[in-house]
């Protein structure tokens, strides 16, 4: 089956909207007046959540990452987070009968496959397209907006054919000439949105019963408590 030469290459499919940027980091605030960060602003030194002291803590929070160092971070470290000054920050107080519970994420993937229609020119999630048979083994795929597929040409006197079975045994109907088969591109790409939910709330023992109140933080700031 030969390649239909004029078949135009795709423009560049765009960009997913939902990067995986970090949004917020953590901080952790003691009772003698000194704080954890999880980036440290001066050396950019990275903090695990296990090192915070729990028994010293009196406030634990998420911020959003300020712009100079966010772009210092992604600069001098290449971690992927943004500044987004609009944002709110998150707290939870504590006392000596509760616990934190933060620094936690539950990390979302979703990828998203795209077929390119040469007649269109334009980018469609694939579902718009039908994979269906042009006959003798032969499979092609057919936009659902335009109908531009893979078809059967007879060079003699140019008519076309979307399926063998419209041929006389593969010969043109209209001038008998042998049919060959001409292949469009119908070029394939995919995207992945990676985005997260931001866990923080804390743990308090109640009649010997452990409660946790957790906060469930999308990415453009809505909150959903938890309670468990």
């Amino acid at each position: 089956m030969q390649t239909d030469d004029k078949v135009s290459k795709p423009l560049s499919i765009q960009h997913p909207v939902k990067d995986g940027a970090w949004l917020w980091m953590w901080m952790a605030h003691y009772n003698d007046g000194t704080s954890l960060p999880q980036y440290d602003p001066y050396t950019l030194d990275k903090h695990l959540f296990d090192e915070v002291e729990q028994d010293k803590l009196i406030k634990f929070g998420l911020y959003p990452f300020p712009p100079k160092l966010a772009e210092r971070i992604v600069k001098e470290k290449g971690i992927n987070v943004k500044s987004n000054i609009f944002l709110p920050k998150y707290e939870v107080e504590l006392d000596e009968n509760k616990r934190v519970i933060g620094g936690l994420t539950t990390n979302f993937i979703e990828v998203t496959n795209y077929t390119y229609c040469p007649k269109c020119n334009k980018w469609y999630k694939s579902k718009e397209f039908d994979d269906i048979s042009m006959g003798g083994n032969a499979r092609t795929l057919r936009c659902k907006v335009c109908n531009t597929q893979s078809y059967w040409l007879c060079t003699k006197c140019g008519k076309t054919y979307n399926h063998i079975s419209e041929t006389n045994d593969w010969k043109c109907v209209e001038c008998g000439n042998k049919v060959g088969g001409k292949k469009i591109h119908f070029y394939q790409d995919s995207t992945q949105d990676r985005w997260r939910i931001y866990k923080l709330g804390y743990q308090e023992t109640i009649n010997g019963v452990n409660h946790k109140t957790i906060m469930n933080i999308s990415e453009d700031g809505d909150v959903e408590l938890t309670f468990k």
